[in-house]
């Protein structure tokens, strides 16, 4: 995590899944601060599962409730195709905050 007063960066690095969520769930749920955006870095994610994209709503959510812009950063494959699978990518890109 790192961010500067306009916008937080939150990086996920190359695992997301149910053994580090929890991590995640406590310390940024909800996003709160002086941001006006909130960036999404995923560029580099090699393990991703179901748990993350639930993680990734409610990120996301949280972010759009407090009417922050979300930013996402170039997605891996490993992490599109979880998003994908989902039927996720018209709710979490095509109405980017």
């Amino acid at each position: 995590m790192s961010g500067s007063e306009s916008e937080l960066t939150i990086d996920f690095g190359k695992k997301l899944d149910l053994s580090n969520i929890k991590f995640f769930a406590e310390n940024l749920l909800p996003i709160t601060g002086n941001e006006s955006a909130v960036k999404f870095e995923l560029s580099i994610v090699e393990k991703f599962d179901t748990s993350a994209v639930q993680l990734l709503y409610m990120l996301y959510k949280s972010a759009v409730d407090q009417q922050l812009k979300v930013v996402w950063s170039d997605i891996s494959s490993q992490a599109k195709e979880a998003i994908d699978t989902l039927g996720m990518s018209n709710i979490l890109f095509d109405s980017e905050g």
